[in-house]
């Protein structure tokens, strides 16, 4: 399997990319406060269009978005492994940065960070449809293949190596769900890629993309909080730009912070989080805390009632650990211990997001606060393996993904008033992309993805020898 060459370009052109989203979606927020949010959609789009500029994806880049652009495109509803109205709220909140009327509380406003939001706003103003949104959201929440690539690269990855990454269920999962976690981790994955480059230029881009993973959901503090922890114990001329960038980053949004709290700034922020509104006593704290552990390794959400079967395979992928991990545990568990900043990463993330943890959702496990550290540690296994299991890893993760989206057609199907979520739809207004457009775009962008995977999975063709070789 040939290894992709990267170029001395790709550190330069990633945190370029995290600083035009982040620059966007600051400059969306002030259009916004100024009363004048229709001007920022020019903006947004030339950030967007600029980062696939500067990506250049590859063919199984393109196939990986095609692949969840193709679904999203498909799905009359989000429903599935117990999962209810976030897909609608992300939405209402995107309203409010277009500038438009939104029914949501203003509450959920101060208690999430908003450049997903800012971004997917900004598009809104020139139309409101949730068929906009879900494009916009696939193409936010597909950036992660970037950076991804880049780290599967420089540890001597190969094409079929993206494609074992992104056909993981739980992956799938996030990609195709209209909220910012994969667009979150986009930033946290340029973060690490950039970590590892040397220069201060490279250090600096780290800041960026930590402050802008910040931005773009706050219960990725942990895993920034995990990189920086390991630049001040084993890195510390990096520390300095770091963190100097990240708090430079995080203070473009400074006055989101006033507009949104009504003049309180950060501290009411900080009062609008979830540990602090659904504060409960410290004994009922511990014991949800338990909860939550188990119920993030064994999940009991409600199933839908006649779909049990697909919505209990949905549930294993999306609200289990063991699911969300499944392929790298089947093929790949002995190289599930890595070196480097990743320790630092997985533990302050998932040892804040536990702490963190809303205590009146313990039911759901926390497997959404693990999205990072599921992402992050998939591509340094998918990195790590040799060659010889890259191929038997994408072959399981491929049975596990069909497994996946066939569950989620089935339940995505169901009759309304069988599903909450369709009540939501119908009582909101919300038009679907394949009732806006047909099925038509979403059955062909699944076709060119089934092309392009196989143009990206071809063996590469041999080089002739040089003149003058021996035979």
């Amino acid at each position: 399997m040939n290894t992709p060459a990267l170029k001395g370009g790709d550190p330069l052109r990633l945190a370029i990319a995290v600083s035009a989203l982040v620059v966007a979606g600051a400059v969306t927020e002030l259009l916004l406060m100024a009363g004048v949010p229709g001007l920022a959609w020019p903006l947004v789009l030339a950030a967007m269009v600029a980062t696939v500029a500067l990506w250049r994806p590859r063919p199984e880049a393109l196939a990986a978005l095609l692949l969840v652009a193709g679904v999203e495109l498909l799905l009359p509803v989000h429903t599935g492994g117990g999962r209810y109205n976030d897909w609608l709220l992300h939405y209402e909140i995107s309203l409010h940065y277009a500038g438009l009327p939104t029914p949501v509380d203003p509450g959920f406003l101060s208690a999430r960070t908003p450049l997903f939001h800012q971004l997917a706003g900004a598009v809104l103003a020139l139309r409101a449809d949730y068929w906009v949104f879900q494009l916009v959201a696939v193409f936010l929440n597909s950036l992660w293949l970037w950076p991804a690539g880049l780290l599967l690269g420089e540890r001597g990855g190969g094409r079929a190596r993206l494609l074992a990454v992104a056909l993981s269920p739980f992956l799938l999962a996030y990609g195709v769900y209209t909220w910012p976690w994969a667009f979150a981790g986009f930033f946290i994955l340029a973060a690490t890629y950039l970590a590892g480059r040397p220069g201060r230029m490279a250090w600096a881009g780290t800041g960026v993309a930590i402050g802008a993973a910040f931005l773009a959901h706050s219960a990725t503090a942990g895993y920034g909080l995990g990189l920086t922890a390991f630049f001040a114990a084993r890195e510390r001329d990096r520390l300095l730009p770091a963190l100097g960038m990240g708090a430079l980053t995080a203070a473009t949004q400074l006055p989101w912070t006033f507009a949104i709290t009504g003049g309180a700034g950060p501290l009411g922020v900080l009062l609008a989080v979830d540990p602090v509104v659904q504060r409960v006593p410290v004994d009922v704290w511990l014991l949800t805390r338990l909860l939550v552990v188990a119920h993030s390794l064994i999940p009991t959400p409600p199933l839908l009632r006649g779909w049990e079967v697909p919505d209990t395979v949905i549930v294993v992928f999306v609200l289990s650990l063991p699911g969300a991990l499944m392929g790298l545990l089947l093929v790949a568990r002995r190289w599930l211990r890595r070196p480097g900043p990743l320790p630092w990463m997985l533990a302050f993330g998932a040892g804040l997001g536990l702490l963190a943890y809303p205590p009146q959702q313990f039911l759901s496990g926390m497997l959404d606060a693990l999205f990072p550290g599921v992402l992050l540690l998939t591509v340094a296994v998918v990195a790590a393996i040799p060659d010889s299991i890259v191929r038997r890893l994408l072959t399981v993760q491929a049975g596990l993904a069909a497994l996946f989206l066939a569950a989620l057609a089935l339940v995505s199907a169901l009759p309304s008033g069988a599903d909450p979520n369709v009540a939501l739809k119908l009582g909101y207004g919300a038009r679907f992309a394949v009732e806006a457009l047909t099925p038509v775009p979403g059955v062909g962008l699944l076709a060119l993805a089934a092309v392009t995977g196989f143009i990206a999975l071809r063996p590469a063709p041999s080089s002739p020898p040089s003149a003058g070789s021996s035979p």
